[in-house]
């Protein structure tokens, strides 16, 4: 069993790695979509080729049959937020009992575990770091897969997520999708691209400070790496703990927001991408706001928007406004298991941890007389 300093040690090689130039950022000169094998650049446009094009159609298939459940209502959950903040803890809690499978989830960490279980298959990992760090034919890697999921995050999005978005949205499935909103101009175009579609669109921003976002997304990758270490005959275990560099969540929480030079005034920049693009666009139809407060504290529901008859989008509740603000705060149980494995605690997943608390009954709208309408991006 490692120490915790060992442990911590790990965790600061991985961070040394992954910040201005280093080889384990989204940008490094390894990274998937700079290798000659498989992308080249015609016209000045990054472009996969036709073998690496091959293996982005097998993925978006092996995607799409994984649910054959999706319904065709044109209804779309927007998550928005810093990473760690709790979106997939969240995702449950807005269906309270309806068939989630009747939602497509797109989202890019999928995309990223398709890809590096390829590159595990084919044996291309260690192409995905510099000669000084990669381990030769017999030897253990240096790294577990997740621990290089950076390296792949600009083909999961770029490619594999858009060609996933496009084909869903033309199919008119219902879809949860799982961003940040980092960005105000993808967020617009993304909701401009939903709304003439004819979706109806949820907005749901999940925000945490930036430490407690950090420390979450820490805690997780603890948790991955330790059963990688305990468990390695198990693949799936054998993939590690998802690493993010912290560049990740420092860049949504700055004084300005980019490339516009808005102030933030203290908020995140999903934060506020999210209220503005959910109040200028009439197919938002309803926004709510979670906050994650302490590390392993699920989000708790702290307000909601609406916008009726086509009016302006109207607070119309607020916590502690009503019954759901009497319910203590949910224990958030992944984030308490990654805890445990931290202190060493005798805890397992799935041990019981407190009852979730109820957000307002109409997360989800009842079906109406034509169709189920959900709440979109």
């Amino acid at each position: 069993m490692l120490t915790p300093d060992e442990i911590e040690s790990r965790r600061a090689y991985l961070a040394s790695l992954s910040t201005g130039d280093g080889p384990l950022q989204p940008d490094a000169p390894f990274a998937s979509v700079n290798k000659r094998r498989w992308f080249r650049s015609v016209d000045g446009v990054r472009t996969p080729t036709i073998a690496r094009l091959r293996l982005h159609e097998q993925i978006l298939e092996q995607w799409r049959v994984s649910n054959p459940h999706v319904a065709v209502e044109r209804s779309a959950i927007l998550m928005a937020g810093p990473p760690g903040a709790g979106k997939s803890s969240t995702h449950e809690r807005l269906f309270h009992g309806r068939d989630q499978r009747h939602w497509r989830e797109l989202d890019a960490d999928v995309f990223k575990r398709y890809l590096l279980e390829a590159a595990v298959a084919d044996g291309s990992l260690q192409e995905l770091l510099p000669p000084e760090l990669r381990s030769q034919p017999g030897e253990a890697s240096l790294f577990y897969p997740f621990e290089l999921s950076a390296l792949v995050h600009r083909e999961s999005t770029d490619f594999l997520f858009a060609a996933a978005e496009r084909d869903a949205v033309a199919r008119g499935e219902n879809l949860i999708i799982d961003g940040t909103l980092a960005w105000k101009s993808h967020a617009e175009r993304l909701v401009s691209d939903l709304g003439r579609a004819g979706y109806t669109i949820q907005v749901v921003d999940v925000e945490a400070p930036k430490g407690v976002a950090a420390e979450r997304i820490v805690a997780r990758w603890r948790q991955g790496f330790l059963q990688a270490l305990n468990e390695p005959a198990d693949p799936a275990a054998q993939l590690g703990g998802r690493w993010v560099p912290a560049t990740a969540v420092d860049s949504l929480f700055t004084e300005f927001r980019e490339p516009d030079k808005a102030p933030l005034h203290g908020k995140s920049v999903t934060e506020v991408n999210a209220l503005e693009v959910s109040e200028a666009s009439i197919s938002v139809t309803q926004y709510d706001l979670y906050r994650t407060e302490v590390v392993d504290q699920a989000a708790q529901h702290v307000e909601r928007r609406e916008r009726i008859e086509g009016s302006a989008l109207t607070v119309t509740w607020t916590a502690g406004a009503g019954p759901a603000a009497e319910v203590s705060p949910d224990i958030d149980p992944e984030i308490l298991d990654a805890l445990a494995v931290q202190a060493d605690l005798p805890r397992r997943a799935g041990s019981p941890h407190s009852a979730a608390s109820q957000p307002p009954a109409h997360d989800l709208p009842a079906p109406g007389p034509e169709r189920s309408e959900g709440l979109g991006l």
